[in-house]
């Protein structure tokens, strides 16, 4: 008898027991909102979690958050509140009843911690168009800046085509350099990152600005103001380039580009002997004892020539000593070639007004070049900067010429009308070395100074004129 009774109780227990749990657990229901203690903005994916428990929320666009505590026990619970950059929150001993609602408005403090000192360094890229405008404002002289990315904006392919957006520059077809106030070659002068830099054919005074593609260069300055920093023969601008430098912690990109000159496909195209596929001419000079020409008087005919180009650019850079001074390497090479052909109508006269020389024809050229350009650049304890430039532009310009008519050089009598063919080769090149640096003595005073060597040579190897 006494184990039945122990058997009833227990299975009197065991329905107590079921009829008080559900009893004691609570539908809680907790809302509130959480701000920023300072400004009192709500915080945006708060999260508020009932220690002890499963029961958590999140807060919404507006801060609000409801915390809903199914099969939760009544009684004394702390409440945390936790968000990225905020000191954790925690509300003790809130107490929960099952059916009653508990509104809670929270306020977290900011994660702070007090710095001595904090130096932000960045290197400034003369490619953004907020950058030139920025050293349009400081500079104490007027000059006026054009970005590679306001080129590229324009759909400006290289820095001529940059300098003829700025008002009074303009470029004539056919015509090398560009004109400003209507001055041409002779009362212009080019700088390269703010060093003279001659050019490439002997012939002219300032460089082909065509050879500087949007790939090479960070920004165009035009300088039409009066100075002492130009020379007394500028009366019409100063146009300095800035070379690209890397930007970032290293790159590596390839363009290829290929197109068609119409002129060139109607007529007969004409190419001389004597250069090879890079535009190197051959400069053996023949003796004067034996025969000697190894280039072929008749140029060779073609009926289709491509346009093309090939750019190769990178760079990379390193950090080197306990205090990670950077030491960056940027590199490009570049190589093009241009097909023109022309017709032309070439007449002189004496200063007595005699026609001596009226000849009428066609020219085909070819215009082949290369250009490298490397730049090393050597951050110390972000205040030092050293830098080297180099460049290397190379030109080769092949014509032949085809014409008829009367020129005096050969026969003086008018009625006497002849034919000459006229082939030459103009082979350039220019090297340049620069060396720059900057020294930070204090935080307001520095001092730059720099050193550039130039160098050109023109060549004109085996003239035939017949």
């Amino acid at each position: 008898m006494k184990k039945l009774f122990l058997i009833r109780f227990s299975v009197v227990a065991f329905f107590c027991l079921l009829c008080v749990l559900p009893a004691l657990a609570a539908n809680i229901k907790i809302k509130g909102a959480v701000k920023d203690k300072l400004s009192k903005e709500p915080l945006i994916g708060a999260t508020i979690r009932l220690l002890g428990t499963q029961a958590g929320a999140v807060t919404d666009m507006n801060g609000n958050f409801e915390l809903n505590g199914v099969g939760v026990l009544e009684g004394m619970y702390d409440i945390e509140i936790k968000y990225v950059g905020y000191k954790t929150e925690v509300r003790r001993k809130v107490r929960v009843e099952n059916g009653n609602l508990v509104i809670l408005n929270l306020e977290m403090e900011t994660d702070a911690q007090e710095l001595s000192d904090v130096v932000v360094v960045a290197k400034k890229n003369r490619e953004n168009e907020n950058m030139a405008l920025l050293e349009q404002q400081k500079a104490v002289i007027a000059v006026q800046s054009v970005s590679v990315k306001e080129l590229s904006r324009k759909g400006v392919s290289d820095a001529e085509g940059a300098v003829t957006k700025v008002t009074g520059i303009s470029k004539q077809d056919g015509v090398k350099n560009v004109f400003v106030r209507r001055l041409g070659d002779r009362y212009n002068t080019t700088t390269f990152n703010g060093f003279p830099v001659p050019s490439e054919d002997p012939e002219y005074k300032n460089i082909s600005l065509d050879f500087f593609g949007t790939d090479l260069i960070q920004s165009v300055g035009v300088n039409k103001a009066f100075t002492a920093g130009n020379g007394g023969d500028v009366g019409g601008a100063n146009i300095d380039i800035s070379s690209k430098e890397l930007v970032g912690d290293g790159y590596i990109s390839a363009n290829v580009s290929a197109g068609v000159n119409t002129q060139t496909l109607s007529s007969d195209f004409f190419q001389l002997d004597g250069v090879n596929l890079l535009g190197f001419a051959n400069r053996t000079e023949p003796g004067t004892d034996v025969w000697g020409f190894k280039n072929k008087l008749a140029p060779s005919a073609q009926n289709f020539q491509m346009d093309r180009s090939y750019n190769i650019a990178g760079g990379k850079k390193f950090y080197v000593g306990r205090q990670r001074d950077a030491l960056s390497f940027f590199a490009t090479v570049g190589h093009s070639v241009d097909y023109r052909y022309t017709d032309e109508i070439i007449r002189n006269t004496n200063t007595g007004g005699t026609i001596y020389k009226d000849l009428n024809g066609h020219k085909s050229t070819t215009n082949i070049s290369q250009l490298a350009l490397a730049n090393v650049d050597y951050d110390m304890h972000n205040r030092h900067h050293l830098s080297y430039n180099f460049m290397m532009v190379h030109s080769n310009v092949q014509s032949v010429g085809n014409y008829e008519g009367k020129d005096a050089t050969f026969s003086d009598d008018y009625g006497n009308l002849g034919m000459t063919h006229r082939q030459q080769v103009n082979d350039n090149l220019l090297l340049v070395n620069q060396i720059m640096t900057n020294w930070g003595l204090t935080d307001r005073l520095s001092v730059n100074a720099g050193a550039s060597y130039n160098m050109v040579r023109g060549y004109e190897p085996d003239r035939r004129i017949n």
